[in-house]
Formats: structure tokens, C-alpha cells, sequence
């Protein structure tokens, strides 16, 4: 859940935000978002039951300071007339652009909000989960995420292998569009010192991953 998140000023490249839930959130300059996925993604406030479960844990925090702390940072979030007002903004206008012009988003245009429910129920939900790119848009796509991830999962700056680790298990997972086998063979190389940061485990998901989807 992005719902309340601030991205201003963040660079969102290749990133995985699918299924991401987003309102009240602040938005990256449009020209900073390049080959993020976000199929799935909804621009929506927290439903009631959401709202109700985050005060209920924020109700049993031990620490009276940490539950005045947590209570005033999401304080916005949590009222329902502060997030009515956010609807129709600049910045969920924003999100609306950044979604539909992504390199995983359909031509069909970004849905129109409708009033956010008084409950806080997802009325007004703009739900881009049908959004699938087809044909050569898919191709494309995959080929500038896998090279974009090629390139970056070997760089000496993140030789722990942290980087490297996540991107393997983010080829592992059955919704990558990428090219699992080009991760697979790139992080096998001799040359990428970064690779030996990799758990073993993981390795060799990544490796009986990569064999079966090239036996298909």
C-alpha cells in the first residue's frame, strides 16, 4: 500500500508496483518514472475495514509516545473529509498520467474518479488491473526491463549482492516480465562478483526457475 507515501523527488526506474494502492500520495516528477510495472495498480483511498485495522494497531502500540507519533502522521490518511478533498487534485491527476502513460499500461484512457464514498469504501476507485499490454508493446517492454536489470545487477557499487538478490527473486516470481533466463545466465557469469551474495537458496530457485521456463 502506497496510500499517504511521498514520492517527490524520488526516481522510480524498474520498479515492481503492481497491485500498489495509491491516494493521498505524492507524486515523482512524471519525467522520473521510467519501466515500472504497475498492472494492477489502483488509485483509491483506504477502505473502511483498512482504516478500522490500522487503529486498532495503532491502539494496542505499548509505547504512548509511538501512538501519538503514529496517530499524528496518519491523522490525514485516516480522515475521511481530508480524503475526499485529495480527489480531483494535481497530484492524483498526476498519479492518473504517470499510470496511464506507462510502459505496462494499456492505450485505453485513465478511468474519471467518482465521489469517494463517506465511509471510505473504494466508490471512487481507479483500478488499472485490466490493463495488459499486448504484442510487440509486451516484447518491448520486457527487452528494456531485462537490460535495464542486466545491467545494473552485477555493478560494483552493490558488489554485497543485495541488489543482485533481489533482482532474482524478483525474476523468480510467475508475474516477471523480464527475461528470466538472460538474469539467470548474467548473475551465473564469472564475471559478476556480485552474484556471490546471492544465498545459495535463491541461486538455485533462480537456476530451476530459469531450466524450466527454457524447457517450455
Amino acid at each position: 500500500h502506497l496510500q499517504g507515501a511521498n514520492f517527490k523527488g524520488a526516481k522510480l526506474i524498474a520498479g515492481d508496483l503492481r497491485n500498489s494502492k495509491i491516494w493521498m500520495t505524492a507524486p515523482p516528477a512524471q519525467s522520473a518514472v521510467e519501466l515500472v510495472d504497475f498492472e494492477g495498480a489502483t488509485i483509491a483511498p483506504l477502505s473502511a475495514a483498512s482504516s478500522k485495522t490500522i487503529q486498532k494497531a495503532i491502539s494496542a502500540l505499548d509505547s504512548q509516545i509511538l501512538e501519538r507519533r503514529v496517530t499524528e502522521a496518519l491523522a490525514k490518511l485516516l480522515d475521511t473529509k481530508i480524503m475526499n478533498a485529495w480527489n480531483g487534485t494535481p497530484q492524483q491527476i498526476s498519479w492518473q498520467q504517470i499510470i496511464g502513460n506507462s510502459d505496462t499500461a494499456s492505450a485505453r484512457p485513465v478511468p474519471t474518479p467518482r465521489p469517494v464514498d463517506p465511509d471510505g469504501d473504494l466508490s471512487d476507485s481507479q483500478d488499472f488491473s485490466d490493463q495488459q499490454e499486448t504484442g510487440p508493446a509486451t516484447t518491448y517492454y520486457g527487452q528494456q526491463l531485462t537490460e535495464h536489470l542486466e545491467t545494473m545487477v552485477c555493478r560494483v557499487r552493490w558488489i554485497n549482492g543485495a541488489v543482485a538478490t533481489g533482482v532474482a527473486l524478483r525474476a523468480i516470481a510467475p508475474q516477471f516480465r523480464g527475461d528470466l533466463s538472460v538474469i539467470d545466465e548474467r548473475l551465473s557469469g564469472e564475471e559478476c562478483i556480485a552474484a556471490q551474495g546471492v544465498p545459495a537458496r535463491v541461486v538455485r530457485e533462480l537456476q530451476t526457475t530459469a531450466d524450466r521456463s527454457r524447457d517450455q
